[in-house]
């Protein structure tokens, strides 16, 4: 068995099976959550993008003959965070070892597998997290919906995005909240996408429902969804780095694998605030304070979120 043929089967195979999932995930999210690769230099990518002018129609004196003093695009940089995971490290078993030596492409795959369904669901957990936070701190986005979650509760949401509410493509939500829109009248809802646990699925009214039991979307007695624009999250992935040795030394012989990655992501409408904090935890990624918005009108954001559950009724 060679350790470093297996290591390098596993990243390619990985990065690869991340790669075609993320095409059919983006595709099947109606581009709400956008996924893709990428090289990453530094702690933050900074693009540029152009603030939104208010008044630029406005009354005008025919008879009139005052200075006026002219507004400028304000250029705004959006700034993403820089998030850093890893496989493992995972003990090799002898009998795991055996298999190795029979067919090491085998094995590979296999761990690739399990690997690239584990970076998916850890790229899902990361931007649902980031972006209830972001929302959750714009209280003019955030909706009560009631204490059972309904899809009258979903369309009282896009609310606060006006005329612009069809703007909502697709739901983020975890899978116990799905189940009870399946009791209500979901229950014909077209599969556009699966892996492991996480689901993408639409119903006959083109509203499209991104599941995953995502744990941010979950707090005590309350269960919370949100409703997302296209674009809403942006991840740039990087490619697995899969490495494996020989321990010696101990009574049986053994192999230690361990793999690390990294992903960049960034919110439309809000930017991470502390560049004091590189390289996040999860509990800092969910603190509100931690994202900050950028944009001026509401539909220029990310989205909405509802909440449903105890203390949640409506007008209460």
């Amino acid at each position: 068995m060679s350790l470093h043929i297996f290591q390098k089967q596993v990243s390619l195979a990985a990065t690869e099976l991340v790669a075609q999932a993320v095409r059919q995930f983006n595709e099947a999210s109606g581009g709400a959550l956008v996924i893709g690769d990428g090289d990453h230099i530094g702690d933050y990518i900074e693009q540029t993008s152009w603030q939104l002018l208010g008044g630029l129609a406005q009354r005008r004196n025919a008879y009139g003959s005052g200075n006026l003093t002219p507004q400028e695009l304000g250029q705004i940089l959006d700034r993403m965070i820089k998030v850093d995971g890893r496989i493992g490290p995972v003990s090799v078993t002898p009998t795991m070892m055996k298999r190795l030596g029979k067919d090491v492409s085998e094995a590979a795959a296999v761990v690739a597998a399990q690997s690239a369904e584990a970076m998916l669901q850890d790229y899902l957990n990361t931007a649902g997290a980031a972006l209830k936070a972001a929302i959750s701190g714009n209280t003019t986005a955030v909706t009560v919906g009631g204490e059972t979650p309904s899809l009258r509760g979903l369309n009282k949401a896009t609310r606060p995005f006006g005329d612009a509410y069809s703007r909502i493509v697709a739901w983020l939500m975890d899978g116990a909240m799905f189940n009870d829109f399946m009791d209500e009248t979901l229950t014909n809802a077209n599969n556009l996408f699966q892996i492991g646990n996480v689901a993408i699925k639409q119903d006959n009214l083109g509203r499209r429902f991104v599941i995953s039991d995502i744990p941010a979307l979950s707090d005590a007695d309350k269960q919370h969804s949100l409703g997302l624009v296209t674009g809403a999250a942006a991840i740039q992935t990087s490619p697995l780095i899969m490495k494996a040795q020989d321990v010696l030394g101990q009574e049986n012989i053994k192999a230690l694998m361990q793999g690390e990655y990294d992903f960049t992501i960034g919110l439309r409408g809000y930017q991470w605030s502390k560049d004091s904090i590189k390289s996040p935890t999860n509990a800092q990624i969910e603190t509100v304070a931690n994202w900050k918005q950028i944009a001026t009108d509401i539909k220029d954001t990310a989205g909405v979120m509802v909440s449903f559950g105890k203390n949640t009724s409506v007008g209460g």
